[in-house]
């Protein structure tokens, strides 16, 4: 699984780290990175994960099952990339934002995923819940998740990754 972090945020950022380490409890391989500039544009974002699925796909020690997840405009790429690749069986959105540069992409590219969706929804975030009815519509299997205790809320995206894989 590729765990992306918000434009800014390190690969090092707890909600990442975390992630991560919960995910390797849980026996799924996490790839975790910075992003090669300060402030990547989708598309150049986008070209990143795509890279870095295909890196797990070939690896030889890894299953057939990938999935991409996020924070924020990492949440905004991971939604781009599970739209994209239908090989992506998990995709989690922290706090995804519905538009990023101007670009409704992340919103509408997920609706053409055929992973199951875990929503993260912070406190005070409108457009997690924006994503709950284009993804219904298009029949994406999908849950909204508070993210409001980290250890918590990394337990229960681990268990999600492995349910779906």
């Amino acid at each position: 699984m590729v765990v992306l972090p918000d434009r800014g945020m390190t690969y090092e950022h707890p909600d990442v780290l975390l992630t991560c380490n919960a995910l390797a409890e849980a026996d799924v391989a996490a790839l975790r990175f910075d992003w090669r500039t300060p402030r990547p544009g989708l598309d150049d974002a986008v070209g990143d994960v795509v890279a870095a699925l295909r890196l797990l796909r070939v690896h030889p020690a890894l299953p057939g099952a990938i999935g991409v997840g996020g924070f924020l405009f990492g949440a905004a790429v991971a939604a781009v990339a599970a739209g994209r690749d239908s090989r992506v069986k998990v995709a989690v959105l922290g706090s995804p934002p519905a538009e990023v540069d101007g670009s409704r992409r992340p919103l509408v590219d997920v609706t053409r995923t055929r992973a199951r969706v875990l929503i993260l929804r912070g406190e005070g975030d409108d457009d997690s819940e924006r994503y709950v009815p284009v993804l219904s519509q298009a029949r994406v299997t999908h849950r909204v998740l508070p993210h409001d205790r980290r250890e918590r809320t990394v337990r229960e995206v681990a268990t999600w990754v492995r349910e779906g894989f």
